[in-house]
């Protein structure tokens, strides 16, 4: 398996390190770019060209950013990270395009294996979403 290019999107830099350090150990993924702002989002795509965009919670805009992305980076899949449970908030992403959609708290335990899932063109959601989307 070639070596996965990651652009995190979070507004949480402390998360961002996180993300960061968890990876440090990895040969398979590698960080390629991260930012804060969502406006960053489409150049660093068009820079990068990352397999997986993981995207945090940021604002009403980041539904039509996964659409943008969704139209301009189709080969990229889109994961997108959450503080809440919301059935609601989880259907519309998971409408607009992303492949998976995550607690950030798991995010963090499982971070290796979501990105290779992702990858893998596997649809990956939490649990505690799943149940709330029952």
């Amino acid at each position: 398996m070639p070596t996965i290019r990651l652009l995190l999107v979070d507004p949480n830099e402390i998360f961002i390190q996180d993300v960061q350090s968890a990876l440090d150990s990895q040969q398979e993924i590698r960080l390629v770019a991260y930012s804060t702002s969502i406006q960053d989002i489409l150049s660093l795509c068009a820079e990068k060209t990352p397999h997986i965009i993981m995207i945090g919670q940021l604002d009403s805009d980041s539904l039509d950013i996964i659409r943008a992305l969704r139209r301009q980076h189709p080969e990229s899949r889109i994961i997108s990270i959450t503080n809440q449970i919301d059935a609601d908030h989880a259907r519309q992403h998971l409408n607009a395009g992303v492949i998976g959609y995550l607690l950030q708290n798991d995010v963090l335990l499982s971070l290796s294996d979501s990105i290779v899932t992702a990858y893998q063109g596997k649809t990956i959601i939490s649990t505690e979403i799943t149940r709330a989307l029952l």
